[in-house]
């Protein structure tokens, strides 16, 4: 492979794979947790429900969130 030439901007920066693998992971996690919990609705109040997503889901995105964005663009 050549060197990209001065001025040229390469196709895959970090900040974009990161961004990408961030969007993969939000969405990744919503559909199987949003599958996985859909029988928690059946006996449980919904607020129960929410606060079992928001365990399994919101708290391990946002930290993988802050982890991706410490990495160098």
């Amino acid at each position: 492979m050549h060197a990209p030439r001065p001025g040229r901007r390469r196709l895959l920066r970090p900040a974009r794979i990161r961004d990408s693998l961030l969007g993969g992971l939000v969405l990744g996690n919503w559909i199987v947790l949003f599958d996985l919990h859909q029988h928690l609705l059946e006996k449980f109040p919904p607020a129960w429900v929410w606060m079992v997503l928001t365990l399994d889901y919101a708290v391990p995105a946002l930290l993988s969130y802050f982890a991706l964005l410490a990495l160098p663009d």
